[in-house]
């Protein structure tokens, strides 16, 4: 919630005709602004460089760009569930389990240019 919000919430109660109604919109209001508060004045944290650089993805490639393929692996045996929204691609690695758990990245993609 914003201030936007807190401010909207008090309207809201005092156009209220029902006095329940109200103080429920009234004490949400309330917590909402000091919940507001309490984050105006926490301390941010600031994720350490190498966190930083762990969830930086790779810049998609503009248009017309040349990829040089030989240095991708094909990839010829795969299953894939879909629906309205989504697809999901299952790729069998070989010895995939051996790998240490940073060794393997998966990235989410977005946006109609994906490469496979």
């Amino acid at each position: 919630m914003n201030a936007e919000d807190v401010e909207e919430l008090r309207r809201l109660a005092g156009l209220s005709t029902r006095p329940l109604v109200a103080k429920r919109l009234t004490d949400l209001a309330t917590e909402a602004s000091a919940a507001l508060a309490t984050a105006a004045s926490a301390p941010t944290a600031t994720p350490p460089p190498a966190a930083a650089a762990a969830t930086t993805l790779p810049k998609p490639l503009a248009v017309g760009t040349s990829v040089n393929v030989s240095s991708y692996t094909k990839i010829s045996s795969y299953a894939w569930d879909q629906s309205a929204d989504s697809v999901k691609l299952f790729v069998t690695l070989p010895n995939v389990e051996s790998l240490p758990a940073d060794a393997t990245k998966v990235y989410e993609f977005s946006g109609p240019r994906v490469m496979f």
